[in-house]
């Protein structure tokens, strides 16, 4: 019996070696993981952070899509008035999305729209096929200075609405690198 409750202390011994190892081991690996685990949860927030930086500058960037198709048809106004002034008022309500430092831009072209039918006007006294060289030279250097003011500002809105996208889509790529 003695030799036998011996044998079952060393045993109960070894067994408390054991368990205390293991605690010491799963204590360690716990703090290992909650390290990890936290680690990991500070890159998710990073990566959750960027993603809705890069989730809003798409969302940005893409507001300037409406305004180029919209652009494209800039060389189609006609003759009318309050279409033209429609049409960049409609602008206007599309840049103010996108960009609000741009739309002082914009109304510089509004302010300069009687440009536009300036040049219509100066379309319709064209002197005709039959006019002499003199007549159609001296039309040509009465095109209106209003029309080269008009078409002046569409190009530096459209030069700045530009310039805005891009610096836009830099950031963008600087953020999804």
């Amino acid at each position: 019996l003695e030799v036998l409750l011996n044998e079952s202390k060393r045993l109960l011994s070894e067994s408390e070696e054991r368990v205390t190892a293991l605690q010491t081991t799963l204590s360690n690996e716990l703090e290992n993981l909650r390290r990890s685990n936290s680690d990991l949860s500070r890159r998710l927030s990073e990566v959750d952070a960027r993603m809705q930086r890069v989730e809003s500058q798409v969302k940005t960037v893409s507001q300037a899509i409406p305004i180029l198709n919209q652009l494209r048809g800039v060389e189609a106004l006609g003759p009318d008035r309050n279409a033209t002034i429609n049409y960049w008022l409609d602008i206007k309500g599309l840049v103010a999305s996108f960009e609000p430092a741009l739309t002082p831009s914009v109304d510089r072209v509004i302010n300069n729209v009687n440009g536009l039918f300036d040049y219509y006007e100066w379309i319709g006294r064209y002197p005709g096929e039959n006019a002499s060289a003199e007549a159609i030279v001296q039309w040509l250097f009465s095109l209106p200075p209003s029309y080269e003011q008009y078409v002046n500002a569409v190009n530096q809105f459209v030069d700045e609405l530009l310039t805005s996208l891009a610096s836009k889509l830099s950031a963008l790529r600087d953020s999804i690198s």
